[in-house]
């Protein structure tokens, strides 16, 4: 028996079939024709709602980032820009003569 911190196995917490499709796919759904919902009903036979609940879901679990981690950041990368623009509202370009912000105010990255 060993002590101290308990260790624990991400590959232990095995992903599904299904959730390694949705993985691969979310890395190449761009080399399909047609727009991405019509590829997600064609291959998982799912509403687009529920592919990206399950999604948001899968993207939560280490195992997931231990199977495809730069696809699993991707995601959560782009679910916080989601998530900060409805809250901030979208970012708005400069019009000519407008004054860009000034050395006191932080720009937003």
């Amino acid at each position: 028996m060993k002590y101290g911190r308990k260790e624990t196995n991400v590959a232990m917490v095995k992903l599904s079939e299904r959730e390694r499709r949705i993985l691969d796919f979310e890395r190449t759904w761009w080399k399909e024709p047609g727009s991405k919902q019509a590829a997600i009903r064609h291959h998982f036979h799912l509403s687009p709602t529920r592919y990206y609940q399950l999604v948001a879901d899968l993207v939560s679990r280490p195992a997931a980032e231990s199977y495809d981690p730069l696809v699993v950041r991707r995601i959560r990368r782009m679910q916080s820009q989601r998530r900060r623009t409805r809250y901030e509202g979208p970012e708005r370009p400069l019009r000519a003569g407008q004054p860009g912000p000034s050395a006191s105010e932080p720009t937003s990255r």
